[in-house]
């Protein structure tokens, strides 16, 4: 396993390749320096990341800052993720975009005007299919369980068309 990188050097190299945080960021409103010291938080709240190689961990962020995702902990929209390389028997720091963060994402191509995800509970009525040419779908609460027999995600695109999806849990 890999040494620890001191939360000291992490800030060091972060500083020393700003320059490029801000170029990524040029097109938001994100800040380079609040976003590399937004990062270095989130290692010293997760020290796992700082068991990961330092190439890694920078790659990681510079990936996080070019979808101008900030890596955090409160908004969840972007993650730094240790995976154990077998091969190099080091960890390496992998972006991960949270599900808000991949919200963010879809809203800001343009295509995609809302989206949402729910669950359904025994007892309640779900109702979903074509009607006249057009999908539709409609979530009927009623006196219900606790028992999530359901779950689903609606999209709602630009020009209001719309796609939905469910899944049935199965608790067997």
């Amino acid at each position: 396993m890999g040494a620890i990188v001191p939360i000291k050097t992490l800030q060091r190299e972060l500083t020393r390749v700003q320059t490029q945080f801000t170029e990524l960021l040029k097109t938001s409103s994100i800040d380079a320096s609040w976003y590399v010291n937004l990062a270095l938080a989130y290692c010293e709240k997760n020290p796992k990341v700082l068991q990961c190689s330092l190439p890694s961990i920078i790659n990681s962020l510079k990936q996080a800052a070019s979808c101008q995702l900030p890596i955090d902990t409160i908004q969840g929209l972007a993650h730094l993720v240790p995976y154990w390389d077998r091969k190099n028997r080091q960890f390496i720091c992998t972006f991960q975009p949270g599900y808000k963060g991949l919200v963010v994402l879809a809203q800001r191509s343009g295509r995609i005007k809302h989206i949402y995800a729910g669950v359904v509970y025994e007892g309640d009525e779900l109702d979903v299919g074509i009607r006249d040419g057009r999908k539709y779908f409609n979530l009927i609460p009623r006196e219900s369980s606790k028992q999530i027999i359901k779950g689903y995600a609606v999209a709602i695109f630009s020009d209001a068309d719309y796609f939905y999806d469910y899944v049935v849990i199965d608790m067997d």
